[in-house]
């Protein structure tokens, strides 16, 4: 199963890597004046503030700064309590008030949730710490059993070794 997310994950990035190739610097796309005259649309134009509202209430709540986001949830359950979550390229997932990811650096990560044995890939940096919202009976982090010590509903996970 290791292999197989891995696998996944390499395949995801590798189809990315196109889109992304036209981009010389992805900030650019978001200069503070587009933003501004963007925020400036929404405030005054009823058919943007709708379009805006739409678009937040599609995307469940969640907020990233990852460049792909996957989150799944049983059919008829609630985005707040997800089964797996994929990032690519992403430091931070928070819904409302709940962080679920957090990192220092930006990573690639797939991992089931709400699972009591949690599986976590990731990679993306030579040294990672993470936090995840979570409270794993065991955890498993790139095929290795880590100790789980969950504080507050979150697993801090350092890997300080070269992958």
């Amino acid at each position: 199963m290791t292999r197989r997310l891995t696998l996944y994950i390499i395949l995801l990035l590798a189809a990315t890597l196109p889109a992304a190739a036209g981009i010389r610097h992805p900030g650019l796309l978001f200069t503070p004046e587009k933003v501004a005259a963007a925020k400036a649309r929404i405030a005054t134009d009823p058919a943007q503030a709708d379009a805006w509202k739409s678009i937040r209430k599609e995307a469940d709540g969640w907020t990233t700064d990852a460049y792909m986001l996957a989150v799944s949830y049983p059919k008829g359950g609630s985005a707040a309590d997800p089964e797996r979550i994929f990032i690519n390229y992403g430091s931070s997932l928070r819904r409302g008030d709940n962080v679920y990811f957090s990192s220092l650096s930006k990573l690639n990560a797939v991992y089931n949730c709400g699972e009591p044995d949690m599986e976590l890939e990731v990679n993306g940096q030579p040294r990672i710490n993470l936090t995840i919202k979570a409270e794993p009976e065991t955890l498993t982090v790139n095929g290795k059993t880590y100790p789980t010590v969950a504080k507050d509903g979150k697993v801090t996970i350092k890997i300080h070794e070269r992958q």
